[in-house]
């Protein structure tokens, strides 16, 4: 007469244990329902007006709008943006603290720094806007072409020059990993920011500057800068005639972009439903036009495609770091 009794304990339990995880499911999911019942912050780790302010105001323009919440925009500038990365990856998942990113503070910064986050820790959402880089050199300079560009730096090492945004910074580290795929040396110029290397570049004091289109674009339209090759992986049909760095150095294929992340472990209902919001609103028309404005393109990737895309960066990163001489942690 034992085993049914304990046939019957065990089918108790079990009972009890699946209801309790019903009413944990039914709780998750009506707090999902409810989201968002109080405002959403979007952190940006850089200041107001920079392109990753005005994708993250796009973003809460789109979410504000379908589920009639405000989102608003908490720019934490700090650290060069390990602060808004580290509020983000200790934040609760419950949905109201969001982060609109480059690859900086989430790829890059691991390998410079002690931080207490990796990148796959974020919960992947959407890729905002993607942009290849721009390669520009002052337009006095004399030289026409990349490949007379890398003529003339192996005939003359280390006589070119070329700006950064900073130390570390992505104009940095991937014009240094250029040079040594190139097999050339240019002398790196920093500069506090993006702004004063663009600056210089269009005065003569550097040669060189690879920089974002929205940074650049003015300036070749006014023929102050001589644009040479983008990074993507195939020409731009705005400059059919503008070649690919990859077309003379094998593989070198850059597409930066801008993200917006969860803090760790969000639920994929909540994930996905705020993916797929984000990812409608990019095929609006004006959204479209906006984004044209800002010389980047919507971004297209799955959230899947986007975790896969932070995983391929971090090796890409990692060569760049090593080859300016910044050692990773």
């Amino acid at each position: 007469m034992t085993k049914p009794e304990r046939q019957f304990g065990w089918t108790r339990r079990r009972f009890a244990e699946s209801f309790a995880a019903l009413l944990a499911f039914g709780s998750q999911s009506r707090a999902q329902d409810a989201w968002p019942s109080k405002t959403v912050t979007i952190l940006v780790p850089y200041a107001a007006g920079g392109i990753a302010d005005l994708l993250a105001r796009i973003c809460a323009e789109m979410l504000s709008k379908k589920f009639g919440k405000p989102f608003i925009i908490e720019n934490r500038v700090a650290g060069g943006g390990i602060v808004a990365a580290h509020a983000t990856a200790t934040a609760p998942t419950d949905g109201y603290t969001l982060l609109l990113s480059p690859p900086g503070p989430i790829v890059t910064a691991p390998f410079m720094q002690k931080v207490n986050y990796t990148p796959e820790q974020f919960t992947p959402l959407a890729i905002v806007a993607q942009f290849p880089l721009f390669l520009a050199i002052n337009a006095k300079l004399g030289i026409q072409s990349f490949q007379g560009f890398i003529d003339f730096a192996k005939k003359n090492p280390g006589k070119l020059n070329y700006a950064s945004g900073g130390s570390g910074s992505v104009s940095h580290i991937v014009t240094a990993l250029l040079a040594k795929r190139a097999g050339i040396q240019l002398v790196h110029i920093p500069y506090k920011g993006s702004a004063p290397a663009t600056n210089d570049l269009i005065g003569g004091h550097v040669d060189l500057f690879l920089g974002t289109p929205s940074e650049l674009l003015p300036h070749i339209e006014s023929k102050s800068v001589l644009l040479l090759a983008t990074s993507g992986s195939e020409r731009l049909s705005t400059f059919k005639d503008v070649p690919t760095i990859s077309e003379f150095i094998k593989g070198f294929q850059i597409s930066a972009w801008n993200g917006l992340l969860a803090p760790p472990a969000m639920p994929d209902a909540m994930a996905n439903m705020i993916a797929d919001t984000i990812m409608q609103g990019l095929k609006d028309k004006s959204t479209l036009e906006r984004l044209a404005t800002l010389g980047v393109y919507p971004g297209t990737a799955s959230r899947k495609q986007f975790a896969e895309i932070i995983q391929s960066d971090q090796a890409l990163y990692k060569e760049a770091l090593e080859a300016a001489n910044l050692s990773a942690q």
